[in-house]
């Protein structure tokens, strides 16, 4: 979706859909998931609808590299029910049971010690965007 364009929702029910980033090799970190039950590039106007039980997991980072190089950190879970790039607006609507989760660091060891890295937390179960806007019915 091109980042100018607005997404409108109206009168739907979004449910029970699930993204999960990646697993990396060798110290690079796990890639994204973004946006669980709406991804959008642009603006986000939910109306009237029911998102729910939407879920996102980052991907693992990678495991070190022979005790060489330092384990990847986990990738980026943000937006379980709605990521929005920018401005996101809900009216009249239930956003509830969504979730956001960062992914782990690898913590394998290949050969001698390794240096740990740190996972990664999820971001906005709900809603994920700059600016969220909640209007009361």
């Amino acid at each position: 979706m091109d980042a100018r364009s607005r997404l409108t929702i109206s009168s739907s029910t979004i449910s029970g859909n699930a993204v999960s980033g990646g697993t990396n090799v060798y110290s690079a970190a796990g890639s994204s998931a973004l946006g669980g039950g709406v991804r959008a590039g642009g603006s986000v106007v939910v109306t009237d609808s029911t998102i729910s039980g939407n879920h996102v997991t980052g991907g693992a980072g990678g495991s070190d590299f022979y005790g060489v190089t330092p384990a990847g950190p986990g990738g980026l879970g943000q937006g379980g029910g709605i990521y929005g790039e920018h401005t996101v607006t809900v009216s009249g609507s239930t956003i509830s049971g969504n979730t956001a989760t960062g992914g782990s660091a690898s913590g394998l060891l290949m050969i001698r010690a390794h240096i740990p890295h740190q996972a990664v937390t999820g971001e906005g179960g709900g809603i994920y965007g700059p600016r969220r806007r909640l209007d009361k019915p």
